[in-house]
């Protein structure tokens, strides 16, 4: 991903290993081209288990989308979606969800663009990512309620907490038990002692995970703007001083955590500060930069994660599907996408 700070997302050491996280199933299609068949692209075609008007139901997951800027027009694109109408007839969802950084916008206006054979990009909604920085031991603020690690007797309470949450809103989550808090592929490297609770006379208010992926996913500078070379170092004196997270060299990583699993009951703000505060809490001080916490534009809770972040990240939400394939779409409301699964 190219800017002033120009990064590259990777996923060692197996990148099919971290496509088998939050999906049911996860095919890779490869895009090659020329007479040595070198691969210009991919994309990752994954089926998960998500609240649709308050059911379960089975719905795609479009991901991971890459093609060499030299391949991005013409009939490489439309090539792809050929192939990806080839393995959507096994009818195993309706249609798919993707969301894309606001910044490509290039890429976008080409998606939208209606061509024959080529599926529908509709726009259903916003996911804004906060980055908090966590450098500085209890930056955040108070916590105002009962706020512990989980007991293990109480995860079963915690699990159906985070369900009824989930099911308020369009596209969240739905998960089994098991898949949360059983060591397993589907949730790779995430520990129930990392979730946190909110609770008040036996009762779950409010759940708050905090993923630590950097085992598998990392995130690297690959390049610094000439401009952004010559202020790095004033720019991460004054960072220093102020116990934010500084701007790695070429070659460093920004060593992020996403929060997971986050519920709180009639969105409760109060809660959902206290949880996140906490988590905070425990997790600066320990060689991480940020704790990134996503919402989509329109939840109650978006106000206290934009209090104490020091920058957004936006992407667009699409609704991938066939105009002529007489699927019924759903209602369009808030939705909620976990962050630690994208």
């Amino acid at each position: 991903m190219p800017g002033d700070i120009s990064l590259a997302f990777l996923r060692e050491p197996s990148f099919f290993a971290v496509g088998k996280i939050g999906n049911e199933k996860n095919q890779t299609i490869v895009c090659r081209a020329g007479v040595a068949g070198d691969v210009v692209g991919f994309a990752c075609r994954s089926v998960r288990n998500l609240y649709v008007d308050g059911e379960k139901k089975a719905i795609g997951y479009l991901n991971m989308l890459r093609l060499l800027p030299e391949f991005r027009g013409g009939m490489t694109l439309a090539k792809a979606h050929r192939h990806l109408r080839t393995l959507h007839e096994d009818g195993e969802v309706p249609y798919y969800l993707t969301t894309i950084l606001e910044e490509n916008g290039r890429f976008q206006s080409v998606l939208q663009r209606p061509r024959a054979g080529h599926p529908v990009y509709h726009q259903i909604g916003t996911l804004v990512t906060y980055l908090i920085p966590i450098k500085k031991r209890n930056m955040c603020g108070k916590v105002d309620v009962d706020v512990q690690k989980c007991p293990y007797h109480q995860l079963p309470l915690a699990h159906k907490c985070l369900e009824r949450w989930n099911q308020r809103y369009q596209f969240a989550p739905t998960y089994r038990f098991e898949e949360i808090f059983v060591k397993n592929d589907f949730s790779l490297g995430f520990s129930s002692d990392d979730l946190l609770v909110c609770e008040s006379r036996g009762r779950i208010l409010g759940t708050f995970g905090v993923w630590n992926q950097q085992s598998f996913k990392q995130t690297v500078v690959t390049g610094l703007s000439c401009r952004l070379s010559l202020l790095r170092p004033f720019l991460n004196c004054n960072s220093r001083l102020l116990g934010k997270p500084i701007i790695p060299k070429i070659g460093g990583e920004v060593k992020t955590l996403s929060a997971c699993f986050m519920s709180s009951e009639d969105d409760d703000r109060g809660v959902f500060e206290s949880l996140l505060s906490r988590a905070c809490q425990i997790w600066s001080g320990r060689g991480h930069d940020y704790l990134c916490v996503a919402l989509c534009v329109g939840n109650g809770l978006s106000g206290i994660a934009s209090k104490y972040a020091c920058r957004q990240l936006r992407s667009n939400i699409y609704l991938v599907y066939w105009a002529d394939s007489g699927v019924d779409l759903p209602c369009l409301k808030t939705s909620h996408l976990e962050l630690a699964t994208l």
